[in-house]
């Protein structure tokens, strides 16, 4: 299943859960062409549950996006923060994998929504956390 919604506090939920179908990778990569369209600062919230792997397909479709909207990105998104409950201590925080750092903006990881929704606001007010 996926879920996009659109928050008035200028952030942008993205919920993936288990099953996760093409339908839904189809839905995914529409709500990144909507956020293509955002002029304004805002933050990703994308929460993880089980196994929502991307087809090889999806995972191009994700890339070729990325790629395309890298300048846009790095002006208006202040910031992707990823929620699972599968991360161990040692994930969460800044992400400095080769992904968390190929980003125009940081990227962190975090074990709850609440623990999410409050690096966002922060992120928005411009506070660095790391």
């Amino acid at each position: 299943m996926f879920e996009y919604q659109e928050k008035p506090e200028s952030q942008f939920v993205l919920t993936f859960h288990a099953p996760f179908t093409a339908d839904d990778e189809e839905a995914y990569l529409a709500s990144l062409h909507a956020l293509s369209d955002v002029r304004k600062p805002y933050v990703v919230i994308a929460i993880f549950g089980g196994n929502t792997q991307l087809s090889d397909e999806a995972r191009k479709g994700q890339n070729l996006w990325f790629k395309a909207h890298r300048e846009t990105l790095g002006r208006y998104c202040q910031g992707l923060v990823r929620v699972s409950a599968n991360y161990g201590d040692d994930d969460l925080g800044q992400d400095t994998s080769n992904y968390g750092k190929a980003m125009p903006f940081p990227v962190l990881n975090v074990q709850d929504v609440d623990k999410a929704r409050t690096w966002a606001t922060a992120l928005l007010a411009g506070e660095t956390i790391g």
